[in-house]
């Protein structure tokens, strides 16, 4: 059914409510089924089976996705999905299975109506995997509740095992926070009344086990946290976040140089530079270096954003290595040269036939 959204605004826009459970009705799993496409993919992640409670999250990895849910061959599911990273729709990190829609916290519809439902969505949160995009989604959560009304943001902090506060840290720094949000500094807590002093000769005992645990439990929150991922702090920073720093210099760099002013960098953009460390290794600064410079009208009018050079890294290397771009002009000159390996093929097959003639 049809609703609006009620309540002052430029416009009202309408909205609809899809029950999930559509997804297993005997009936439906009888129609047809659309073949691979970037639009299908879309509506599938928005309301699909896999969905979280927090619009926008979907935990999932890409063969359940693909193959499971879909029946889509793998590399079709990948080339659609490349589409909603190219149009900055969707972020992923296929290694822990979790999927993250951007802009979906920015359409009011998908607000938490209550105090209670923010403290759902920090359970929901406790159960997402561990990686650099669950940090951007906590980020653009706490953002979306603190400009709502700070009852939100508590109950959402309150909302877990207690453990998932070492896991997603109370305040997160600023570039941990999406560029469509609110970067408002989050309300101090009030102050705890601080205990009252046992009795002389009656000071509570802790037991062994339980402060090596306490100890190992900060331990664990230390290695948790997660306030270094956009600058790696400089004490034996683990190598890839190491290599991303270094990725990100060399495209400020270049992209300083090309455009004359610095590129932005937020949570989102720090997600795909670690993808684009994981997929490249040490050559990432290079590439992505190589990707500003890169003369590509495609690339030129998406801004040489970060999206595409994740998109398109494996082939960015293979042109890096080469020193020489790939476009649509260079494709077809190549391939009506003698170097195209199909056109020196056949030219060898008829020269064996007019030998043996």
């Amino acid at each position: 059914m049809a609703t609006h959204r009620k309540g002052p605004g430029p416009a009202e826009h309408r909205y609809c409510h899809v029950q999930v459970r559509m997804y297993g009705d005997e009936k439906f799993k009888r129609l047809s089924k659309p073949g691979p496409n970037a639009q299908s993919l879309w509506c599938y992640l928005l309301h699909g089976p896999r969905t979280s409670r927090i619009p926008g999250v979907v935990m999932a990895g890409r063969g359940t996705i693909a193959c499971d849910d879909l029946k889509w061959p793998l590399d079709a599911f990948d080339a659609c999905f490349a589409e909603l990273v190219r149009e900055d729709m969707a972020l992923a990190d296929w290694d822990a299975g979790l999927v993250y829609l951007v802009n979906a916290l920015r359409q009011p519809e998908n607000r938490p109506t209550s105090p209670s439902t923010a403290a759902t969505w920090k359970r929901e949160l406790s159960n997402a995997p561990e990686c650099t995009l669950l940090v951007q989604i906590t980020g653009d959560v706490r953002a979306l509740l603190r400009d709502m009304h700070p009852a939100f943001l508590k109950s959402f902090d309150r909302g877990s095992r207690r453990d998932l506060t070492r896991k997603l840290p109370a305040a997160l720094p600023a570039e941990q926070t999406g560029p469509h949000l609110s970067l408002s500094p989050a309300p101090s807590p009030a102050p705890s009344p601080a205990p009252a002093p046992a009795p002389k000769g009656e000071e509570k005992k802790v037991p062994a086990a339980r402060a090596a645990g306490a100890g190992r439990r900060g331990e664990r929150g230390k290695q948790l946290g997660l306030a270094d991922v956009a600058d790696p702090s400089p004490e034996a920073p683990p190598p890839q976040r190491a290599r991303s720093a270094e990725a990100w210099e060399a495209y400020r760099a270049a992209y300083a140089e090309r455009y004359g002013v610095e590129p932005v960098r937020n949570a989102s953009v720090n997600s795909q530079l670690v993808q684009l460390v994981k997929r490249l290794g040490e050559a990432a600064p290079q590439v992505a270096g190589f990707y500003v410079r890169h003369s590509s009208a495609f690339y030129a009018t998406k801004g040489h954003s970060v999206g595409p050079l994740v998109v398109d890294a494996e082939k960015l290397h293979m042109e890096w290595q080469r020193g020489q771009e790939i476009n649509a002009q260079t494709a077809r000159l190549e391939e009506r040269t003698a170097a195209n390996p199909a056109r020196a093929y056949a030219e060898e097959l008829r020269r064996k036939e007019r030998s043996h003639a």
